[in-house]
């Protein structure tokens, strides 16, 4: 089975019936945000009005794509049109989502309060509108439909990312839906409308994934590219302290920048990475109270040297002198690291030979978290499904040990029931 391309008209009324039956999914993958402002949207009207509106609505016909789907023996593709199909979709929006919405609004407007509607308002809805609808597509189809349609205002590069199919745009995608509180209270990263918002997650990703590579928009496409996340459950820790700090610095009323969220997430991974050292989650407002005071520090003594150790002339670029900003930085914040950071042993993991040495000091007992203690032997004890060595007084997370006093042998529910207590 291949693509299958039709075209066919009917009224703006027609379309619009459509459209409020709620049978058009809108795929966020294949899908531009709602971006146009009010001049959009007048000088779309006047086109109407002149009925010399010329772009096509690309919709994806669903049940042409699961038939494929079964053809092809694609499983995913299945899985992906089938479950939209059984939800009552029929069709996929591919390009037009700013013209539906504003039609709709427009039909909103005048046809359903008491307001009588300008004839020129009620001819528009007469007016025929051309459709080309996909059949037999896959989902990679649709990205690439996507990618080289042309459509009223020109996809940006952070919309032509987001369409690329991979784990990538869907992880980043899905970041972006848990961070957008904290991405909306920073200038131009706010504008959703045009997924700045993604655009600077990508560059938060893409740091972590290769800190010497210099964030560009082609490099950044290439981030988009690979088939897996290096180290993703790393990422996902560190957004969580940063989307904290960010947090803590708006209630500051300092200014929010792109580069004061870029550096703060820079210096947080790079803590970790470089020095093994981990921010304790307790102090965070204590903690951005000093980088804070560091920062404003720094501004205040270069600011009357030259461009290249100028600290705000330097942060007028995200990307750039990434290194030299992150040794400022430490170098500021060097005297206070132990104020804030936890320092995480080198060795996290317990030795056979010491659980074993430990269990035999303990009397082949092993304390469970009531209190009591059960009887075991050397290889029940060894066998990590049921038990483990853990951090008896302080977690690795929070700088603990990996020394024989500190070892205890625990049930593995017990002890992954304590998290980071212990």
């Amino acid at each position: 089975m291949k693509l299958v391309k039709q075209f066919e008209t009917m009224s703006i009324n027609n379309f619009i019936f459509i459209g409020k039956r709620g049978v058009i999914y809108k795929d966020p993958s294949v899908q531009r945000r709602l971006c146009w402002d009010k001049n959009d949207k007048e000088g779309y009207l006047k086109s109407l009005k002149l009925n010399l509106h010329s772009d096509n609505f690309v919709i994806c016909e669903i049940e042409s794509c699961v038939s494929r789907a079964m053809f092809d023996g694609n499983t995913e593709d299945y899985k992906y049109f089938k479950n939209l199909y059984d939800s009552g979709f029929r069709y996929i929006s591919i390009d037009g989502a700013n013209r539906s919405e504003y039609l709709l609004e427009l039909y909103h407007k005048y046809f359903k309060g008491e307001t009588p509607v300008p004839e020129d308002i009620a001819n528009i809805f007469d007016n025929e509108i051309q459709i080309c609808k996909y059949k037999q597509t896959t989902k990679e189809d649709l990205h690439l439909i996507f990618l080289y349609k042309n459509s009223h205002k020109s996809p940006n590069d952070s919309e032509k990312r987001n369409s690329i199919l991979g784990p990538v745009s869907t992880f980043v995608r899905s970041m972006g839906d848990t961070y957008q509180g904290v991405l909306g209270v920073m200038p131009k990263v706010n504008n959703f409308s045009r997924m700045k918002d993604l655009e600077h997650i990508t560059s938060l990703l893409m740091y972590h994934q290769n800190p010497i590579i210099k964030p560009t928009p082609s490099k950044l496409t290439n981030l988009y590219k690979k088939t897996e996340i290096d180290n993703q459950k790393e990422f996902i820790s560190i957004m969580k302290i940063w989307g904290m700090c960010i947090t803590l610095i708006y209630v500051t009323k300092s200014k929010l920048h792109s580069t004061t969220s870029f550096n703060l997430f820079m210096f947080i991974l790079d803590m970790s990475r470089k020095y093994s050292c981990v921010l304790n989650k307790e102090l965070l407002p204590q903690f951005i109270e000093k980088y804070l005071e560091l920062d404003n520090i720094r501004r205040a003594n270069t600011i009357y040297n030259d461009p290249k150790t100028n600290w705000s002339l330097l942060n007028r670029t995200m990307g750039s002198n990434l290194g030299y900003k992150f040794e400022c930085i430490y170098e500021d914040f060097k005297p206070f690291v132990n104020d804030y950071f936890y320092e995480l042993d080198s060795k996290r993991l317990f030795t056979e030979f010491e659980k074993i040495i430990k269990h035999i000091e303990n009397g082949y007992m092993v304390k469970m978290k009531d209190g009591s203690f059960e009887v075991v032997t050397i290889l029940q004890m060894l066998n990590g499904e049921f038990y483990h060595g853990g951090h008896k007084d302080n977690p690795f997370t929070k700088g603990g040990k990996g020394t024989m006093d500190n070892l205890e042998i625990q049930r593995a529910k017990d002890n992954k029931s304590q998290g980071n207590r212990h």
